[in-house]
């Protein structure tokens, strides 16, 4: 589960540097099976998933969240936006 709350981070962070260009707020919350953590950036433009190439070295990082999370989604603030997602738990 730290591995994979780790990595996920890593990637939201990653997105909201390079696409919002914006302070970012990064907040962690845990109960003791399940950890959520949630990006926050000030930029209202939308979150796009894009499908990288095989040979791509950026476009996977919402894949990776799909796939490791338990759930994971966007708000839409009037400031910009959070994407947050869970690991652990059943």
């Amino acid at each position: 589960m730290v591995e994979a709350a780790e990595l996920l981070t890593n990637e939201l962070v990653t997105n909201s540097i390079l696409h919002a260009g914006t302070d970012i707020v990064v907040e962690a919350t845990h109960e003791p099976d399940v950890v959520r953590i949630e990006v926050s950036d000030f930029d209202r433009g939308d979150v796009a998933r894009r499908r990288g190439a095989l040979d791509d070295e950026r476009g996977r990082g919402l894949e990776l969240v799909e796939a490791l999370a338990r759930s994971w989604g966007v708000v839409r603030k009037p400031s910009g936006k959070t994407v947050w997602f869970e690991v652990g738990g059943a």
